[in-house]
């Protein structure tokens, strides 16, 4: 309870500090004092985080003070210049082209994975048809010279237990 008095009149303070520190800046460009205006406009950058929906007067007092525009920077939640809004945007631009590149490479990748494992299943599916067919065709000509031999062969045994006895 005594945590949030405190910190609901430190809120409050800082917020009528802030609120001042706001017409002090607005005040000073109606002067056209500079060195009051950039003072104040010192201490409004310095809000962490900055704050959001400033009027435009307090924008135009950045202006006066520093010969920048400046605007709110939801990424960083800071008040910095357009420019450096603009720097930040292709910063951001290029971070989003670098990880789509290298999703699409992930993916490429992947693809590439799964291809060569059909082709895998697929070659490993033909030797073994073809090994198979041989298999067959060795015990079906060994039966006929030998069909004593042949059927007490394992594998000529489990051959023609499932496709049976060559005719």
């Amino acid at each position: 309870m005594w945590f949030r008095l405190v910190f609901g009149i430190s809120a409050l303070f800082a917020s009528t500090a802030a609120a001042d520190v706001y017409e002090e800046c607005v005040a000073a460009m109606a002067d056209g004092n500079k060195d009051a205006a950039i003072a104040a406009t010192e201490t409004i950058l310095r809000f962490r985080p900055a704050p959001r929906g400033l009027s435009d007067e307090v924008f135009e007092c950045f202006k006066f003070a520093t010969g920048n525009d400046y605007g709110y920077a939801p990424r960083t939640g800071l008040l910095v210049t357009l420019e450096q809004q603009e720097i930040a945007q292709k910063e951001a631009d290029e971070e989003a082209k670098i990880a789509d590149r290298k999703k699409a490479e992930i993916q490429a990748a992947t693809d590439r994975q799964k291809q060569v494992e059909i082709e895998l299943a697929q070659a490993e599916a033909d030797l073994r048809r073809k090994v198979q067919t041989r298999l067959v065709q060795a015990c079906g000509e060994l039966y006929q010279d030998r069909p004593n031999e042949t059927i007490t062969n394992k594998l000529c045994y489990d051959v023609f237990m499932v496709i049976g006895l060559p005719e």
